[in-house]
């Protein structure tokens, strides 16, 4: 168990070191860069918070003062651009006004009941292939299912704006051929884009059954052990 809990806790250090580092690119129709991390976007604004003085502040551009938005582009040293770029911040591209910081509020907690949906290698449960819906953004329920398996439980989401999750499941195999309980860390190493890329879980699922032929498969025949790793790949589809 205490093996558990130290894979457990060194796997999110290492998923919030990586996600911690990584920050966007936004570039306006002046050709200026900003260093900053995209939290949403729309048709008429895109917003977006810079880290300054040790705060964060928010703030919003007007869509079509955006050029280009380039997400996770400082995700690595040898991203980042030889000389240091210019942040022009001005009335006409950049506001930090209350309503602004108002309407950011807004946008977040729109964002708090979006879809996430993933697929892969024991992700809809312990299935060769499956998918896994997840329903809110800081605490979510997610159900899911695929090739002989189903799962169901609980996403916690502690870093803001990352899809960095524990997640608290109850997981079949062969419809009742092995049945577990257990918590996992995910996210996405390799992102796409905000919302699509590479995904990844790895925790612990204590045994709670499984058949007497299964057990012989997974464990040479002997009793079966009190708990497993649990490894699930895939890609995070929306």
């Amino acid at each position: 168990m205490r093996q558990f809990f130290t894979l457990l806790l060194f796997s999110l250090f290492i998923l919030t070191a990586y996600h911690g580092s990584t920050q966007d690119l936004l570039v306006t129709q002046k050709q200026d860069s900003l260093k900053c991390t995209i939290t949403d976007s729309s048709k008429k604004k895109v917003y977006y918070e810079i880290q300054k003085d040790g705060s964060t502040q928010t703030f919003s551009m007007k869509r079509s003062a955006v050029k280009e938005m380039k997400y996770n582009f400082y995700a690595s040293p040898a991203a980042a651009p030889s000389k240091p770029t210019s942040i022009a911040i001005g009335s006409d591209t950049l506001r930090s006004s209350k309503t602004d910081v108002a309407d950011s509020k807004k946008k977040d907690s729109r964002m708090d009941s979006k879809f996430r949906v993933y697929g892969g290698y024991q992700i809809g449960g312990f299935t060769l292939a499956g998918f896994d819906v997840s329903y809110g953004n800081k605490i979510a329920i997610h159900a899911g299912g695929g090739v002989q398996g189903y799962t169901f439980g609980l996403r916690v989401f502690p870093i803001r704006n990352t899809d960095i999750n524990i997640n608290l499941s109850y997981k079949d195999g062969g419809h009742g051929d092995i049945e577990t309980l257990g918590a996992e860390v995910g996210a996405m190493i390799i992102p796409f884009d905000k919302n699509t890329g590479i995904y990844v879980q790895i925790g612990y699922a204590n045994v709670l059954t499984v058949n007497e032929r299964l057990s012989e498969e997974l464990f040479d025949n002997e009793e079966a052990p009190f708990g497993i790793v649990s490894i699930g790949l895939g890609i995070r589809i929306y």
